[in-house]
């Protein structure tokens, strides 16, 4: 067994890879990168597409706007790269070194000749890391509102990042592929206003396609404060497949809402390459939901007054 493969068996996933699935992670056309210090793995800007696996070492998240502020830090079994990945778009910041250590490139243009059960489980876990993440964003969301509202008064704040559009989870579904997911079980669902879809803390098995009306994600310690407002045919629940069940926020009916409410035992019933396709589709959801978020943490610090504009 290469010094690769016990590295990555040592590091622990969301989904664990095989012995065989590790051998095609570290054959040598994935390109294992020893990095050092200050070495930038992704460019804010740059075009291309692969992630990164990072194996050993620590790796800063950094904006040309606020170099001296990293948005977070990033450290072994953390994935890097997705939103370009799944989205095509350009390199939204960039990931340096801070000490030395080993990366996997996981190659975009290669990744159809993954085998598709690799795929799925190299899917699953950046999705994994990326809620993970999730609940540090909620934290500033939190806060910004908190800021926001004593700023502004009014007893209910108004989301700090607003009312997320545009965005269909069933874009680039077939309409035999919907008619699966519509026909799949619990069913539909029909919330009433402040009714509650998700809550904070509590298990679910289930995911949840709001298909009509509009939902806000507040948190259990001031439900009063909205972190962001989300429309129709989204895909809400995302908790139950990464976190054990255990939901890291509140989902609350804004209106009269309508939804399909489906089971993680049907949703891992389906065909390997739907999964795949759904998979890709929870990660535009997610990029999506968090992409507007760096900006509100930009604007937190300014607020909180570790942050500066001038000369």
């Amino acid at each position: 067994m290469s010094n690769c493969q016990l590295i990555l068996e040592a590091l622990h996933f969301h989904w664990e890879f095989t012995d065989e699935e590790r051998a095609i992670l570290c054959s040598d056309r994935m390109g294992i990168k020893s990095i050092d210090t200050g070495d930038v793995l992704i460019a804010e800007g740059a075009t291309d597409r692969d992630m990164w696996l990072i194996l050993q070492g620590k790796y800063n998240v950094i904006k040309r706007m606020q170099p001296k502020l990293p948005l977070g830090e990033l450290g072994s079994g953390s994935f890097c790269g997705e939103i370009a990945w799944f989205t095509g778009q350009a390199r939204t910041a960039s990931i340096i070194a801070s000490e030395p250590g080993l990366a996997m490139r996981l190659s975009h243009d290669e990744s159809g000749s993954y085998p598709p059960a690799l795929l799925l489980k190299i899917y699953h876990n950046v999705l994994a890391d990326v809620i993970n993440r999730k609940e540090t964003l909620h934290e500033t969301l939190f806060k910004l509102a908190s800021l926001e509202r004593a700023q502004f008064g009014g007893g209910h704040s108004i989301s700090p990042v607003g009312f997320l559009r545009g965005f269909s989870f069933f874009e680039g579904l077939t309409t035999e592929e919907q008619h699966i997911l519509r026909s799949m079980k619990p069913g539909r669902e029909t919330i009433r206003p402040g009714g509650l879809i998700f809550r904070e803390g509590a298990h679910y098995d289930n995911l949840f396609i709001l298909l009509k009306g509009s939902v806000m994600v507040t948190l259990q310690r001031d439900p009063s404060l909205v972190l962001v407002n989300l429309g129709s045919e989204r895909l809400l629940g995302l908790d139950s497949l990464f976190k054990q069940g255990i939901h890291s926020a509140n989902h609350v009916a804004v209106e009269s809402c309508e939804g399909l409410r489906i089971s993680l035992a049907e949703f891992h019933a389906l065909d390997p390459a739907f999964q795949l396709k759904l998979y890709w589709r929870m990660a535009v959801t997610l990029i999506n939901r968090l992409a507007p978020i760096n900006v509100a943490r930009i604007k937190l610090e300014h607020m909180e007054g570790k942050m500066w504009f001038g000369g």
